[in-house]
């Protein structure tokens, strides 16, 4: 998702992305992953860009869990 069409304006989110409205609409014992979903999909921009860049200048490869990195 376009971070242009979830925050029109700096710091204003449009209503249509609007995450708890989202996640009440979808019954949680049948929508489970699509509830998590939303949060990934309709925020946190400048993490997937910087995770997205990263596969794109390393390449995928198995990552150590208990190894933190700088985001």
């Amino acid at each position: 998702m376009e971070e242009q069409a979830v925050f029109p304006r700096p710091n204003q989110r449009s209503p249509q992305y609007d995450i708890a409205d989202r996640n009440a609409k979808l019954d949680p014992k049948l929508f489970p992953v699509l509830r998590q979903a939303g949060a990934i999909l309709f925020d946190r921009f400048n993490r997937r860009y910087k995770e997205g860049l990263d596969l794109i200048l390393h390449g995928a490869k198995p990552q150590d869990p208990s190894r933190k990195t700088k985001r």
